[in-house]
């Protein structure tokens, strides 16, 4: 535990000695602001999580800022080698990273969490969907910094860390709207789980850098695919669109308005958190073997 701790006050240190964690804060602060005082007190709307929702928009441009150089800025600065050498195991340097993270999330969060007080003061304020919305956008920053920080993992180089961070949120946002115009039908299905099948392959080869461990199972895939169109057209009708919206990471944010807490969604973030660190441990793990 206190080695996890010293990573992670390295990092916290890290990210306030530099501009990336200001950054953050300071804009958070400022879309969940401005979106307060419009909603809130210009319009004179009730709801703060009408407002608070609008924030996780701006997640899709700042956990990459944070998050893209969690383990290239230290190939950058030729230090990866010394958390290689150190006595310290994959899982203490994951987490200390990751920790770090969530404490530079957690800060501007925890100060829009004073907002519904500073409005109790002027009228009656539903404290159940403030908090249950805020609650809701922790644990979608949760989720997308432990994508960012597992494709941060994979890749050498700083621009090319935040370009697939950026690409991967963004994707993640517009998953809802793609399941909606996407067609259905059986060959468009088939089409786009051959796709997700080759994206599969990449995504294993990039885990394990073993050619046969990535292709072997893709090849299966493709061939069960394709059997199944062969004598079941229908089997496959709107299963890609299905699952889309499985990926839709931003969509259950919408269970949280009413100001009730949907665990579906938490058990769904917590899943999709716990999955890529654990992924960020595997790659560290086989980069440090390597």
């Amino acid at each position: 535990m206190r080695k996890m701790i010293t990573i992670y006050k390295k990092d916290l240190r890290l990210y306030f000695s530099t501009l990336s964690g200001y950054i953050f804060i300071a804009a958070v602060l400022l879309a969940g602001g401005v979106y307060v005082y419009v909603n809130n007190f210009y319009y004179g709307y009730a709801s703060f999580g009408e407002s608070i929702n609008y924030v996780p928009f701006f997640f899709i441009f700042l956990a990459p800022v944070l998050a893209a150089g969690v383990f290239t800025d230290e190939r950058r600065q030729k230090t990866e080698q010394l958390l290689y050498t150190l006595p310290l195991t994959s899982v203490q340097v994951v987490l200390g990273k990751y920790l770090a993270l969530i404490t530079v999330l957690a800060v501007p969060l925890g100060i829009l969490g004073l907002y519904p007080l500073v409005m109790s003061l002027y009228g009656k304020v539903n404290f159940a969907q403030a908090y249950a919305n805020l609650l809701a956008v922790f644990l979608l920053g949760m989720a997308l910094f432990a994508i960012c920080m597992f494709i941060s993992s994979l890749a050498d180089n700083l621009i090319v860390s935040a370009v697939l961070c950026l690409a991967a949120t963004f994707l993640l946002y517009q998953m809802n709207g793609f399941a909606r115009v996407f067609s259905p039908s059986a060959a468009r299905s088939y089409l786009g789980l051959v796709v997700l099948a080759a994206l599969y392959g990449v995504f294993v080869w990039c885990l394990t850098r073993n050619l046969s461990i990535a292709a072997i199972p893709t090849a299966a895939l493709i061939l069960v695919l394709t059997l199944v169109k062969r004598f079941s057209r229908t089997l496959l009708a709107g299963k890609i669109n299905l699952m889309m919206n499985g990926a839709a990471l931003f969509k259950p944010l919408e269970n949280f308005k009413a100001g009730i807490v949907d665990l579906y969604a938490v058990l769904y973030y917590a899943s999709i958190t716990v999955l890529f660190v654990l992924f960020t441990m595997f790659v560290f793990e086989r980069r440090r073997w390597n």
